[in-house]
């Protein structure tokens, strides 16, 4: 008797620690890290805008920090490998830009949102209930840089979009089919980087 119960224990608890194969989907909150690498883009001002006609140097504006939410689909092949997209909206985030001007009006304040969607591929390494992973892909990011009056009215906005690699690395913790995940990313939109946090949650299906 002792011995059957051992072996029913046994199955048990393999089913609640086992990773199951197949879709998921889910969602998740991400931190952006403001510290973007050093770039020297350029925005232009035309001479529509209603400033003189010239450049602003974004080295020399506040860097952008921000928080996204993001939607999670993917499809889980084999034990260690997944397949995963995922689209990501990064909330709006402002900063003064500490340009004083001779001239009005004057850009005073710099306002900045961007979202993506990815593709990548998860090397996962299961170790009972938790999954430790790395995964790399493409990222096609969108982003609006838009220039305010000191009154808050809008001078100039610009958009500029790309495709990028991404890569990263985490860990899940799964029961049943229920995924809670932590992971990092390094992201790249165009010439400036950021390093995302993201805490989510995902359902097997």
């Amino acid at each position: 008797m002792k011995k059957y119960g051992l072996v029913l224990l046994l199955g048990m608890s393999g089913g609640v620690t086992a990773a199951d194969h197949g879709f998921y989907a889910g969602g998740g909150w991400s931190s952006v890290d403001a510290r973007y690498a050093a770039s020297r883009r350029v925005v232009a001002l035309a001479g529509d805008s209603g400033l003189p006609e010239g450049t602003i140097d974004t080295a020399d504006l506040e860097p952008l920090g921000s928080s996204a939410w993001r939607v999670i689909g993917g499809y889980r092949v084999l034990d260690w490998l997944a397949i995963e997209g995922n689209f990501s909206r990064f909330g709006g985030n402002s900063r003064l830009t500490h340009i004083v001007c001779i001239a009005t009006p004057c850009p005073a304040r710099e306002a900045g949102d961007a979202d993506t969607s990815s593709l990548s591929v998860l090397a996962l390494y299961p170790r009972g209930p938790f999954d430790l992973f790395v995964k790399a892909g493409m990222t096609h990011w969108r982003a609006d840089l838009e220039f305010y009056n000191p009154d808050g009215s809008r001078i100039q906005s610009s958009r500029d979009e790309g495709t990028d690699l991404g890569y990263g690395a985490g860990a899940q913790l799964h029961y049943s089919r229920v995924q809670l995940r932590l992971e990092f990313e390094r992201a790249k939109f165009g010439a400036d980087e950021a390093n995302v946090f993201t805490l989510g949650v995902g359902c097997t299906f």
